[in-house]
């Protein structure tokens, strides 16, 4: 898990995994009062865009966006 002020990116290698992950983050969440916007979720995603990167099970990668963004 990564937290960023307030994102949060859970990832795992395998599905069972991700299923224990999610649960603990989510029971910790809510163990302390805390709640995300359910449409701000993305859930079993095999790509997200994060912090300028886009990450996968292929591994980090830069957004294209924001290279181009710079290149123009």
């Amino acid at each position: 898990m990564v937290v960023f002020i307030n994102d949060i990116l859970v990832y795992s290698r395998a599905k069972d995994e991700h299923t224990t992950h999610l649960r603990t983050v989510l029971q910790t969440l809510r163990e302390h009062q805390l709640y995300g916007k359910l449409k701000k979720c993305g859930v079993w995603l095999k790509e997200v865009v994060f912090l300028g990167h886009v990450v996968s099970k292929e591994g980090i990668k830069v957004d294209p966006k924001k290279v181009k963004a710079i290149i123009d």
